[in-house]
């Protein structure tokens, strides 16, 4: 059975947007002051200062002029983006997301920026960080062949995915996912709504991933092992080229 997460991902949208994107307590929406939320995007300036450093080592003269962040919650890595590239395109499933990501690019004149709810055109730096885990691979790597369909000559793929967790972190993972019993138990143990919507992790095949993104000629690809997964996950940075025609 494919699990399907939006309904999850729609939901926290709602209740709890930037604990979505990051799941620390702090960022919980009754929890979230004005300190901690500028943490929250200082966080996402230090990462895209990351990733633009590393695409530069493998390209010394890239700038994007169109990028893509697919998953991109409130904006936290989306705006960053935005004072790097052209335009922007912010893609998330969540309206609520969305919603809060509009109102964070209009607070920050992020003007180059838009927001849908699919992808849509080609571009010269497709990125997606923290969101893939969350989306089961049988649905996952279609996405990811869509993304690398749309990278253009020259242009460059930013992605994030977990590669390994142990058989009883994946069990837990499920089982918080598809009974209520024990999703309700794990809720209130962390002082949680007993309906709180359960945040579900996956582990991608190396192999599969790589063979996508060589199969849409994306062949210049560097691996950058990170810790963004979490303490139970084994994740990956993936930085992939697609040379000149």
């Amino acid at each position: 059975m494919t699990l399907n997460t939006d309904k999850a991902w729609k939901r926290y949208g709602e209740v709890d947007p930037y604990f979505g994107v990051i799941t620390h307590d702090d960022y919980h929406s009754w929890a979230l002051t004005d300190k901690k939320r500028e943490e929250f995007f200082q966080s996402g300036e230090m990462h895209v200062e990351t990733v633009m450093k590393k695409l530069r080592e493998i390209n010394p003269d890239f700038t994007p002029s169109r990028t893509v962040d697919f998953g991109c919650g409130v904006g936290r890595l989306t705006l960053p983006l935005a004072r790097v590239s052209g335009s922007v395109l912010g893609v998330d499933v969540s309206p609520g997301m969305l919603s809060e990501a509009q109102k964070n690019a209009a607070e920050r004149g992020a003007s180059n920026v838009r927001f849908a709810h699919e992808v849509s055109g080609r571009f010269d730096l497709v990125h997606s960080h923290i969101v893939l885990q969350h989306i089961p691979p049988r649905r996952g790597l279609p996405i990811v062949r869509d993304l690398a369909s749309r990278v253009e000559f020259g242009g460059m793929v930013v992605l994030q995915v977990p590669y390994y967790a142990a058989l009883w972190v994946k069990f837990a993972a499920r089982a918080k996912h598809v009974n209520p019993i024990v999703k309700g138990a794990f809720n209130l143990a962390k002082g949680r709504p007993w309906n709180f919507p359960a945040l579900t992790m996956y582990c991608y095949s190396v192999p599969s991933i790589l063979s996508i993104l060589r199969h849409a000629g994306i062949d210049d690809i560097r691996i950058v092992l990170d810790s963004a997964a979490g303490r139970y996950y084994s994740s990956m940075m993936l930085y992939g080229w697609r040379g000149q025609a």
